[in-house]
């Protein structure tokens, strides 16, 4: 993924106008897709809580805060690009919007990144089916509604990893989306 580079970016909105802009122009149509449907599945399924493995500068989470949620937990092996530009943006956002904002640097897979009843887990880490499937393993059972993986299209056997754990473990696929990247979408 390119990096985005921000020009006067001093609010959330600023922000995510910006990277939307940029991954769109740098990746191609519909590369921003997953963040409609992240919107849909939130404010369908009435979510609260939110977690993301591989947040790089922090689009999707840009994404989520703008949904005004009561948690966001961000994780990343490397904050280096989300510290530069979103941090402080997005701690402020949060202390405004009484938005209880958790990020760890650490692997996805880690204890520390272990996190009870949570409603949406986006993962877009490590694209690798073997690691996915300890990423749903470690997590899943603490997901109250949705699971939602970045880049399956582009990956087919990420999407397969979703559909065979979907299929084992009592989720659901609610879409598989095939423009660009795509993604996979696991409903309860």
């Amino acid at each position: 993924m390119k990096k985005s580079v921000f020009e006067n970016v001093t609010t959330l909105e600023e922000f995510y106008n910006q990277i939307y802009t940029q991954q769109e122009a740098n990746h191609g149509q519909h590369y921003c897709a997953m963040h409609h449907a992240v919107v849909k599945y939130w404010n369908e399924g009435q979510c609260k809580s939110y977690m993301e493995f591989g947040i790089h500068q922090g689009g999707t989470a840009a994404n989520i805060l703008r949904k005004k949620p009561e948690s966001v937990t961000l994780i990343d092996i490397n904050l280096g690009l989300y510290n530069e530009y979103l941090k402080p943006i997005a701690i402020k956002y949060c202390k405004e919007n009484n938005i209880n904002l958790n990020v760890k640097e650490c692997s996805s897979t880690a204890i520390e990144a272990i996190q009870f009843d949570c409603d949406m887990l986006l993962i877009d880490s490590y694209h690798k089916p073997d690691y996915l499937k300890q990423e749903l393993s470690t997590h899943a059972h603490n997901i109250n509604k949705y699971i939602i993986a970045h880049d399956t299209f582009a990956v087919p056997s990420l999407h397969k990893c979703m559909e065979d754990f979907a299929g084992k473990n009592g989720w659901k696929v609610l879409e598989y989306n095939k423009q660009n990247v795509g993604y996979t979408v696991l409903g309860r």
